[in-house]
């Protein structure tokens, strides 16, 4: 993964060098952008976030239900357990309740292989859901900033974002008036949450 923010990171700089050389015949116009706080504020990620909370309620009723049918599965195994030590009963009432045990704790054992495989299923579910949702909306987001920077004319936009894989951001430095999140939350941010005019 450190190989592919080196590339990337590298690709920038490339380019910029090759902008750099070129600046003579042309202008070099740069701007970054914040698209984590983009994307925090668009609907369609509020949307997404609230489908896949919805996913997760389900997952937490299902999975309350499997562990309720555990803990009911424990106790019966317990009361035959208790029966089949039970020295009023007779030989052969003790050992039937004794097999009975046995079935119950095959029965539990693979109740409790179930939760676990239903768990590990339903998240690996619920974070591949997220990924192609947020994949979906980046891919958005990215074309917008493309035709927001097409027409203002910006030759490269970098994502002043930090990195979900390391704590650096890809601009060290940059000038306030090449930071065009604002313009961006102006097209994608609901109403409420688009940044004021300043008079």
């Amino acid at each position: 993964m450190k190989r592919v923010v080196l590339t990337v990171l590298c690709l920038c700089f490339s380019l910029l060098f090759v902008a750099a050389v070129n600046a003579e015949d042309q202008k070099l116009n740069i701007a970054v952008v914040d698209l984590t706080r983009v994307m925090n504020t668009y609907p369609e990620t509020k949307a997404a976030d609230a489908q896949l909370e919805d996913q997760v309620k389900e997952f937490e009723a299902e999975q309350k239900d499997l562990l309720d049918e555990y803990r009911k599965l424990r106790e019966e195994l317990e009361i035959l357990g208790k029966e089949a030590a039970n020295r009023a009963l007779s030989e052969a009432a003790r050992e039937e309740k004794r097999q009975l045990a046995e079935t119950k704790l095959m029965a539990l054992k693979d109740h409790e292989r179930k939760i676990q495989e239903t768990s590990e299923f339903r998240r690996k579910q619920i974070n591949e859901q997220r990924f192609r949702m947020r994949e979906r909306i980046d891919f958005k987001l990215r074309g917008i900033v493309a035709e927001y920077a097409e027409k203002k004319g910006y030759n490269l936009v970098l994502d002043s974002a930090e990195s979900r894989l390391t704590t650096r951001k890809p601009v060290v430095y940059r000038a306030d008036n090449f930071d065009i999140t604002e313009e961006i939350l102006k097209i994608t941010a609901p109403e409420e949450l688009k940044p004021k005019e300043t008079e």
